[in-house]
Order: C-alpha cells, then structure tokens, then sequence
C-alpha cells in the first residue's frame, strides 16, 4: 500500500515540477523585458524633468516611473518563486524516492534474510 502512495506521489510531483519548469524557463525573458522597460521609461523621463534640486528630479523620475518598477520588481520574484518552486519539488521526490528505496530493501531483507560480505 505504501509503496502505492509513494509512486503516485512521485508522478503527482514530478507533474508539478514539469509544469514549474515550463514557468520558470519563460521567466528570464520576461524579467528581462521588464527591465529594460523601467530603464527606457526612467531614460524617457529624465530628457523631461523639470527644473529643482537633484533631489526633486529624482523624486520626479522615480515616482513617473513607479510602476514599470512595480512590473520588474515583481517579474524578478517571480523568477525566485519559480526556482523555489522547483527546487522544493526536486527535493520531495527525492524524499520519495529514498523512502521506496528503504521499503524495497526491506522487502528485499525480508524475501531473502541477511546477506554475509559486501
């Protein structure tokens, strides 16, 4: 019955890893392209910054340009999330896989007893 339960797990899992891995290949682009939008767009608005201290400009710029920020910010954790994803998912069928090679080699001992030598 165990045994059972812990393939099933494996292909549940492996499911989600595969469907994690399609997310997590397309990310970079996406991460990529967000970035270069929020540079375009801090580019753009720094050829029409008004007149003030440096400090004003800057806090011009950064608050026209607040949500291609937003849209990067969350694109690169979206990247993380999706890595995490896939190394959590690598780790548990690993644990699976270590508990049915347990249970194979007790149904193993139990089949054929202690072997002598290596």
């Amino acid at each position: 019955m165990i045994l059972d339960e812990a393939v099933d797990e494996i292909r549940r899992l492996t499911r989600m890893l595969e469907a994690g891995l399609d997310l997590w290949r397309d990310a970079p682009e996406k991460e990529a392209a967000a970035e270069r939008d929020y540079r375009k767009e801090r580019a753009r608005l720094w050829l029409d910054v008004p007149d003030g201290t440096a400090k004003s400009k800057e806090d011009w710029v950064d608050g026209r340009s607040a949500d291609k920020r937003y849209e990067r910010d969350v694109a690169r954790g979206l990247v993380a999330a999706y890595r995490e994803s896939v190394r959590s998912r690598q780790t548990q069928i690993s644990a699976w896989q270590t508990l049915v090679t347990t249970y194979r080699a007790e149904a193993e001992f139990a089949r054929t007893g202690p072997r002598d030598g290596p």
